[in-house]
């Protein structure tokens, strides 16, 4: 938990870029219609070896920068401190109705065809792309509350399985404001658009797809960051989650451990009309 005379400290330490553009990828694309996160791993392992880059999978990211349907755009990059830091890996055309992957990198008009596996490239245009009249328009529906991060967890990956797409609204990059984007965290690959309250703008963005997860929420008044909160993590032996109520009292339950470990502490913070965070008391969980 980022109490408030450590918040700092703790930004430093587990969160130390905030000026990149978010990028997460097909977390919000069309693939939305399926597994988005299973989208995503499968988009690495098809273009990957064709690329042959020499950079670590687990630190390249994916952005779908052209979407119709069957026709992708895809670009491929190491995030940075800066986004005129980072490191291009490719830019990708994936057309599934000619069954073509193009590297348009240094040239759109000349583009590089990549050799990549057939039953590969069939099984993610299966699962992952569709009809162009079918992909869903701009969402920026806000997630409601209350809500229940191991809830929130278990449909991280699969918001089209039962409630989960009525539950919750990842964002697509292009509904979240450049202003805001800008400031969240290099590496989250889900942004939900929360609730308002005392007329702020609040997301929650959740790192997921690496073995130290992170969730922080953050408190917007227009473009101006008011606060940013680490609410659940899961790193080393340490596992944290966390209820958010419909007022913004949230609880965390602090685990020496996995999931199923014994609760060993619990903590509770609440919002106030300043956009920043209460500490509160557990005789005063409510603060009121």
């Amino acid at each position: 938990m980022l109490l408030p005379g450590s918040m700092e400290r703790k930004i430093l330490k587990r969160f130390v870029f905030t000026s990149l553009l978010c990028a997460f990828g097909l977390a919000c694309s069309s693939a939305n219609a399926s597994n988005y996160a299973a989208c995503q791993t499968s988009l690495k392992k098809l273009l990957l070896p064709a690329l042959q880059t020499k950079y670590d999978q687990k630190n390249i990211l994916t952005e779908i920068t052209q979407d119709e349907g069957r026709f992708y755009r895809v670009r491929l990059f190491v995030p940075a401190a800066t986004a005129n830091n980072e490191v291009m890996i490719a830019t990708v055309e994936i057309d599934a109705d000619k069954m073509a992957v193009r590297d348009v990198s240094k040239d759109d008009r000349h583009p590089v065809k990549l050799k990549v596996d057939n039953a590969q490239f069939q099984s993610f245009a299966d699962q992952c792309m569709g009809p162009a009249d079918k992909v869903p328009p701009i969402d920026v529906a806000s997630t409601g509350l209350p809500m229940t991060s191991e809830v929130f967890f278990n449909c991280i990956g699969n918001f089209s399985s039962s409630g989960c797409a009525l539950r919750y609204h990842a964002q697509r990059p292009s509904a979240v404001p450049d202003s805001i984007r800008k400031q969240l965290g290099p590496l989250f690959d889900t942004v939900l658009m929360l609730p308002s309250a005392h007329n702020y703008q609040i997301y929650l963005a959740a790192k997921t797809q690496t073995d130290d997860t992170a969730d922080y929420l953050y408190v917007f008044d227009g473009d101006r960051l008011l606060a940013a909160e680490e609410l659940g993590w899961t790193e080393n032996n340490e596992t944290v989650t966390y209820d958010i109520s419909d007022g913004y009292l949230i609880s965390q339950y602090h685990r020496d451990g996995d999931i199923n470990s014994k609760i060993s502490k619990v903590m509770h913070m609440k919002l106030r009309a300043d956009g920043k965070f209460d500490d509160c008391p557990k005789e005063n969980p409510a603060c009121k």
